[in-house]
């Protein structure tokens, strides 16, 4: 039997702090000590930690189980290291303050009608925000005579203007000082690097043979495979482990959904033209008049008389996309990690 009190490291920033807790307490005041240890409000808070421990926590906070819910029903024993995600409150009330000056500064402003006699209308264009990526360089060993200078630097301007990127920065605060390349000849084993959480991040943009691009989505991938490091570092973590520990594959994990869901949303977005209920074909079972409903295979028999109707055969193509899909990621993501210079850095 496991003892009722129990001791977790929990992570923020690089900081750690070890926290003794009652395992029959609710995972709300495991927050309000993360909130007294770190100053990140419970309401902001994403707890990481290795698997299933991250799936339960993730659906407690999504929920709003966390009062209602143990810590030993979520899962969290003695000697687990958990990493805490999300602003302060000192940075919330500072982006609150910035953007309520913003508002002030940008919004309509209020005259008498004295004042407006002979005016201009002014421009209503609202700034631009702040960028992500603050330099873009291409490595500085090639010069601007090169003839694949300038299709990198473009390269880097596509990958720092993403949306979908973009998106998942400013989910998570992320900036990054500098983005630049990994050239093949010097790190032939490494896809990316990220120094000092995200002062600069540097990418295998080149083909191996150094005459090409590589492919953009998997170069992504990478890139927020690099992301994640701003959060959760390789060396400081597990030391004694190789490679990426859990917590730092969940959120990686993470960043990737989000990207795909942004995307997803965007494309279903330009496509809907309405609101209300779209048009629905009538069911084959429910086709009017003589007409009979039903799938066939041409030069074949139909669905009664033994072959697999259409919506089947589409439905296992389907499955085995997915499935074809799932490998590739996973093996992508296998050189992802392995090609990741992170962990050979030292505090």
């Amino acid at each position: 039997m496991e003892p009722m009190r129990a001791v977790i490291t929990a992570r923020y920033r690089g900081k750690e702090q070890e926290i003794e807790v009652d395992r029959a307490s609710f995972v709300s005041e495991l927050q309000e000590a993360f909130y007294f240890a770190f100053g990140v409000p419970a309401a902001h808070q994403k707890l990481l930690a290795q698997r299933p421990v991250a799936a339960n926590l993730a659906r407690i906070l999504q929920r709003g189980l966390a009062p209602a819910t143990t810590i030993s029903e979520a899962g969290i024993t003695g000697g687990m290291h958990i990493t805490v995600l999300g602003a302060t409150e000192i940075e919330v009330r500072r982006i609150k303050a910035e953007e309520g000056a913003w508002a002030r500064r940008n919004g309509p402003r209020q005259y008498h009608l004295s004042m407006l006699r002979n005016t201009k209308p002014r421009s209503t264009t609202t700034p631009a925000p702040p960028p992500v990526f603050l330099k873009l360089a291409v490595h500085p060993g090639i010069r601007d005579t090169h003839h694949l200078y300038g299709k990198v630097m473009q390269y880097l301007e596509r990958l720092a203007n993403d949306p979908a990127v973009l998106h998942v920065c400013r989910l998570h605060a992320y900036k990054v000082g500098m983005l630049s390349e990994l050239l093949p000849h010097e790190h032939p084993q490494l896809l990316g690097l990220n120094e000092n959480r995200g002062q600069r991040i540097l990418l295998r943009i080149r083909t191996d043979d150094a005459d090409g691009t590589r492919d953009y989505k998997t170069t992504r991938r990478v890139l927020m495979h690099e992301l994640a490091h701003n959060d959760v570092r390789t060396w400081c973590t597990y030391p004694q482990i190789s490679g990426h520990p859990p917590e730092f594959k969940v959120l990686n994990s993470l960043l990737n959904k989000e990207l795909e869901a942004f995307e997803r949303a965007q494309e279903s977005g330009s496509h809907t033209l309405r609101r209300g209920p779209a048009y629905e074909p009538a069911t084959l079972g429910a086709a009017p008049g003589n007409v009979r409903g039903g799938a066939y295979v041409l030069g074949g028999k139909d669905a009664a008389q033994g072959v697999p109707c259409a919506s089947d055969q589409l439905e296992e193509r389907r499955r085995r996309i997915l499935q074809a899909t799932e490998a590739r990621l996973a093996q992508l993501d296998k050189e992802i990690d392995t090609g990741c210079g992170n962990h050979l850095q030292q505090p």
